[in-house]
């Protein structure tokens, strides 16, 4: 079966150690029958920060409650409770068959294709703007760029996925599409992070802030704007709609500190050195670490109902848009928002929206503002 391709298992219990035993038999076994497949184990707290590499997931007997919740994440992955008797006896030639012959049942459901956004906003410009996202979810990181023509026509659209950002990773990028399409007059670049004078202070490029509007000016040539990403997000699905004039965006990640972005009649809020939105400097009561509960649908819940209420004491707008991959579903988030306002007798509550893609809506926004300045 080595000509078959690389088929990649991630095993998970509760806390990691039974499945790391058993992975570990599995490895042995895999070598034994010269089967082109990779194992790991994981346990339960960290599965939505990994599994996203991996094609096949096995839950043990003691998490295979969390199936259901897990299939809703991983849409397009198979996802499989290990037979009591399998994993008790640590059978490993029994679950092998087990994985093949599910494989063979498996159905792909979902595409991940997204239709790319148009705006409803007249946008006057006479520049072709490269748009670049550079953003990162779980253990993955994405480098992801659009070229629009004045016209706001698709010219270019394109992705590249690591599991660590480095700077030579953007230049690379920015080389290639700058070099094949020499009409391009502006790079808009939107990331997470903090603006300080033309410059973003982010952890996504690793080894910090690099002084990037400067060195891709002296590369390039050409206008370049940096972006804060979930303030491109809100101005892109505002530009998309035509409903809300007073709308945030939440972006919760997988394992990391969520970010916002909101707009006040019809005007993007950035606050002093664009500091508006930053929801990880709120003062929040939890139950438990951040970054902890932000690797868990439960965790996430707790997280994104506080920030939310936070945005809602400050300028409740009459929509709040979240994406976050361990949302399942936005009802949830709307009954706990409904429950710490009950107190008050409110008739009407902000809008919770979910959706299902962030990139759409960052690159259309980070090509209306560079439009816009």
């Amino acid at each position: 079966m080595v000509d078959q391709p690389m088929c990649r298992l991630l095993l998970c219990c509760s806390g990691g150690m039974t499945t790391a035993f058993f992975a570990d038999k599995i490895k042995n076994g895999i070598k034994v029958l010269n089967l082109n497949m990779e194992v790991a184990a994981t346990s339960y707290q960290k599965i939505y920060n990994v599994a996203q590499n991996y094609d096949v997931i096995l839950l043990a007997p003691q998490v295979s409650y969390v199936k259901l919740q897990v299939e809703k994440v991983f849409k397009n992955k198979l996802v499989l409770k290990i037979p009591t008797q399998i994993f008790a006896s640590y059978n490993v030639g029994a679950l092998i068959t087990f994985v093949e012959e599910s494989l063979k049942h498996k159905e792909n459901k979902y595409n991940g294709y997204v239709e790319p956004l148009a705006s409803m906003m007249e946008i006057k410009t006479k520049k072709n703007i490269l748009a670049v996202s550079i953003n990162a979810n779980g253990e993955n990181s994405h480098i992801s760029y659009r070229l629009y023509n004045p016209h706001q026509e698709i010219v270019l659209d394109s992705s590249i996925i690591k599991s660590n950002i480095k700077l030579q990773d953007v230049l690379d990028a920015l080389d290639t599409v700058v070099l094949q399409n020499e009409m391009i007059d502006v790079i808009s670049i939107a990331l997470p992070g903090v603006m300080v004078e033309g410059n973003i202070y982010s952890g996504i490029i690793e080894g910090g802030n690099h002084q990037l509007k400067e060195l891709l000016e002296k590369r390039y040539e050409k206008e370049i704007y940096l972006i804060n990403d979930v303030n491109a997000a809100v101005v892109g699905y505002y530009a998309s709609q035509n409903q809300y004039k007073s709308l945030a965006f939440l972006f919760q990640p997988i394992g990391r500190m969520a970010g916002s972005g909101i707009i006040v009649s019809g005007q993007l809020v950035r606050g002093m050195d664009h500091l508006a939105g930053e929801v990880a400097l709120l003062p929040l009561k939890l139950s438990d670490a951040y970054l902890t509960l932000a690797n868990t649908p439960e965790g996430t819940l707790e997280l994104v109902t506080k920030n939310i209420m936070s945005i809602i004491a400050i300028v409740a707008p009459e929509a709040i848009v979240v994406y976050s991959d361990l949302i399942l579903d936005s009802q949830d988030v709307s009954d706990e928002i409904k429950k710490a306002l009950s107190q008050y007798p409110l008739k009407v509550y902000p809008q919770i929206i979910k959706v299902e893609n962030i990139l759409e809506y960052i690159l259309l926004g980070a090509m209306i503002l560079s439009a816009k300045e």
